[in-house]
Formats: structure tokens, C-alpha cells, sequence
């Protein structure tokens, strides 16, 4: 589950509440692992992911489009050591502000600053 670091104790007091006796395994691994996001035209996100997918979803890799909303594009779940390898010459770095108004323009909230917890 991918939540923004400020609430990562919540979230997982929220789900421990709920595991009882399952054997699910809850553990916070985000020292070990990172998001990245890649966006690109909202009309290339699923021709875009095809091609990504193959490389990166491994048993330690994940690659999903957005589940919020597609134009948002392709994220990444790679080791903190590990940089996007697999883009076209034409991707451009941008910075999480950048990311941040886009998600603001779709109308995304972020857990933790934008969503209230517990209501």
C-alpha cells in the first residue's frame, strides 16, 4: 500500500486493527524501496505501460498505471538504489511540485494533508 510518508504509522495502525488473525504479513518498507512516477500523454499511458511492464514487474519491482485516475501515468515501485532505466530518450525529469499540481488540476487528494483520517 503506497501512502505518503507522514502517515505510514497511521496507516499501518489502521490495517493492524483489522488483520487479527491473518497470516498477512504488514511491514513498512520504505527504506528499502521508492515511487517514481512516470507521466506521459494521457493518450499513450496504456501503450506506455505495455512496453514498461515487461521490464520492471519482477518479484521485486512493480509497475501499475494510477489507480486514481489514468492521466496521472505509471508508477514504479523499485529499490531506493534504483533509478527508471526503461523510458524513452524523450523523458524529462520534473520535480514532485510538478507532480503535485497535476494531482491538484485532477482533483487527487494526497493522504495526510488533504484527506481527514478516521472520518
Amino acid at each position: 500500500i503506497e501512502t505518503d510518508t507522514t502517515t505510514i504509522t497511521d496507516v499501518m495502525r489502521h490495517f493492524k486493527k483489522y488483520k487479527l488473525r491473518s497470516k498477512v504479513k504488514l511491514e513498512d518498507v520504505s527504506d528499502t524501496y521508492r515511487v517514481w512516477s512516470i507521466l506521459t500523454a494521457p493518450k499513450s499511458v496504456h501503450a506506455t505501460y505495455e512496453n514498461m511492464t515487461s521490464q520492471y514487474a519482477t518479484s521485486h519491482r512493480l509497475c501499475y498505471i494510477d489507480p486514481r485516475y489514468d492521466a496521472l501515468g505509471i508508477r514504479i515501485l523499485l529499490n531506493r538504489t534504483e533509478i527508471p532505466h526503461l523510458v524513452s530518450n524523450a523523458f524529462v525529469p520534473v520535480g514532485e511540485d510538478f507532480y503535485h499540481c497535476l494531482r491538484s488540476i485532477y482533483g487527487i487528494p494526497m493522504h495526510g494533508t488533504e484527506l481527514v483520517s478516521d472520518k
